[in-house]
């Protein structure tokens, strides 16, 4: 026993923590995601600075300026989870057996899987909701409403009642549009603007909370500083504002959502920083003769992973939250093309010529469907909580 422990300290030569042969892959990855997050903000910036700012040209073609920062948000997630799935397979398989032991857990993530796939994929299926006056209000498939509501039913008829149709397996809103394209589609708004909130938050949180822990002293006491006044700022509130100046768009909400809910993350990493900087391995490295930057690459960034991933996992969904409740209040995308759940509500409450109840799939199943995938994620959230704190395991 004493050798091996001879051994293990052997390894603790100052040479050994000679970290210039692997410098150039510790900056390869941050400066892929700087790039990332660059052509991320600049989408956003793009958006503001050309006339209507509805789409952002890339060789010849457009991509809507939400899709371009959602690319981007997205691309920043495989540059951080690919290379960790890769580098660990083992401890990744290992994580999923733990995670689906939880049958509620795993119910939660397979409807999120579920729903992100419908989500991603649904585009590439069904067309963007087409206006069609002439088969507005149809109900949904193995439904009937009274025959006078529809302005042509589609379905079989009798017994003055119009009759659910496959054509329109979940009805029609008011202006005749397959709520079936909408869900796909506001589905996939919601997703795109809770997870580029999402990823602006944890990168900026992350790496202010990496610099406050690891560099302290007045740099640390100027970044808190400014997170407890940033706290005191609700994004919710400042989106209004901004809106009132500029005009609503998803873009926009998710820079403002994601540039003002970081606070929270950044203190948490900063005292993980701190935690795994003074437990004896690291300050036995230190001794060493280990820098900085290679106690930040080998110790600290593989250790709290789940530190950012946990509150990340409550963010979405409380983003997509926030998204449906500001298009439900009319301050969502003022682009109609835009397909949001909330706004979709919204019109399904107040835009019907009968009462909501008597076309009551129009408010309906727009929001089950968002609260399906507001649950799914959460469900995921609090079973990751669950598995990142030890006294839950």
């Amino acid at each position: 026993m004493e050798s091996s422990d001879s051994e293990a300290f052997t390894d603790l030569e100052t040479g050994a923590f000679d970290d210039s042969r692997v410098r150039w892959r510790w900056f390869a990855r941050p400066l892929g995601l700087l790039v990332t997050y660059g052509g991320l903000f600049a989408g956003a910036v793009y958006a503001y600075r050309t006339e209507g700012g509805e789409a952002v040209i890339v060789a010849g073609h457009e991509i809507a300026t939400l899709d371009w920062v959602s690319l981007f948000a997205l691309l920043a997630i495989v540059l951080v989870v690919v290379p960790a799935v890769l580098k660990r397979p083992g401890r990744t398989l290992a994580f999923v057996r733990t995670f689906t032991r939880d049958r509620v857990a795993a119910i939660g993530a397979l409807g999120t899987v579920v729903l992100v796939l419908l989500a991603v994929g649904g585009p590439l299926v069904y067309p963007r909701p087409e206006v069609d006056p002439v088969v507005s209000y149809q109900p949904p498939v193995g439904t009937t409403v009274d025959d006078f509501i529809p302005v042509n039913c589609v379905g079989s008829t009798g017994d003055s009642v119009c009759r659910g149709t496959w054509e329109y397996p979940l009805g029609t809103d008011n202006g005749g549009k397959n709520l079936v394209h909408i869900v796909v589609y506001g589905l996939r708004t919601s997703l795109q603007i809770g997870v580029s909130a999402a990823v602006i938050a944890g990168g900026i949180g992350t790496a202010v909370g990496l610099v406050a822990g690891t560099f302290g002293g007045r740099i640390d006491r100027v970044l808190m500083r400014y997170v407890d006044i940033q706290s005191a700022i609700p994004a919710f509130f400042v989106y209004v504002l901004v809106v009132a100046i500029l005009s609503a768009d998803f873009v926009l909400m998710a820079m403002v959502f994601g540039l003002l809910s970081w606070g929270g993350l950044a203190r948490l990493v900063r005292s993980e920083v701190h935690r795994i900087n003074s437990t004896l391995y690291v300050r036995a490295a230190t001794a060493s003769g280990a820098t900085t930057y290679y106690n930040l690459r080998y110790h600290v960034l593989p250790n709290i992973a789940g530190a950012v991933i946990v509150p990340l996992s409550a963010l979405v969904p409380t983003f997509i939250l926030y998204a449906a409740a500001l298009s439900f209040l009319g301050f969502g995308e003022s682009d109609p093309r835009i397909v949001s759940l909330g706004n979709t509500i919204a019109d399904g409450l107040s835009h019907s010529f009968a009462n909501w109840w008597d076309v009551w799939w129009y408010p309906v199943v727009p929001a089950v469907a968002l609260t399906a995938l507001v649950l799914s994620m959460l469900l995921v959230g609090d079973r990751l909580s669950q598995l990142a704190d030890p006294r839950e395991r």
